[in-house]
């Protein structure tokens, strides 16, 4: 968790070295703050000796960096229905790839299976990914890099509402540490 949720690092660098546009300080201290809350959020421990599980983490957050970097620059120029139509498609045609690559079975689900796999497409696809496209169109991608920190908590929210997974006072207490560095981190001067 904590790897891949290096992602605004990553980008406030790429803005910084690339676009010569460097995030503020306040930026700098808050996703510092809101990452440490992720890390004791997540056991205050390193895994230490998972090296393939830690470096395939590190890169999902620079993929995801790239991903939100390169939307920035494309939604410059593209509206959010091209943007997204296309990045839906190749997303679902690589998908499909692995799918028959992996011999994954494509049909032959339970009816449950088919609305959790309806309620991904519509929840997190269409409405969580989309959206940050249609944000990255005029918000820097560090800035919505910094928002998506948020996931950990509301993740964390959302099993204590649905499978009765109590936080801790530590879990708690990091929550809030997240929330004010990502309060900080994405604040306007």
């Amino acid at each position: 968790t904590l790897l891949v949720c290096l992602g605004p690092i990553w980008l406030g660098l790429a803005e910084w070295g690339i676009l010569h546009t460097p995030p503020p300080r306040r930026f700098w201290g808050g996703i510092s703050l809101a990452i440490g809350g992720i890390w004791l959020m997540s056991g205050g421990t390193l895994s230490g000796g998972a090296l393939q599980g830690d470096g395939l983490a590190l890169l999902g957050g620079w993929l995801g960096s790239a991903y939100l970097f390169t939307g920035r620059e494309v939604r410059q120029r593209l509206g959010i229905g091209p943007y997204a139509g296309l990045v839906s498609l190749v997303a679902a045609s690589v998908l499909l790839l692995l799918a028959l690559a992996m011999k994954a079975p494509l049909v032959g689900h339970s009816s449950q299976g088919w609305w959790a796999i309806l309620g991904l497409t519509l929840g997190p696809q269409l409405l969580g990914h989309n959206g940050f496209n249609y944000v990255v169109g005029t918000v820097k991608a560090s800035v919505v890099s910094a928002a998506i920190l948020l996931e950990p908590l509301g993740a964390a929210i959302l099993a204590a509402l649905f499978l009765s997974e109590t936080p801790t006072s530590l879990e708690m207490a990091s929550g809030l540490v997240l929330l004010v560095g990502v309060g900080i981190a994405t604040r306007k001067g």
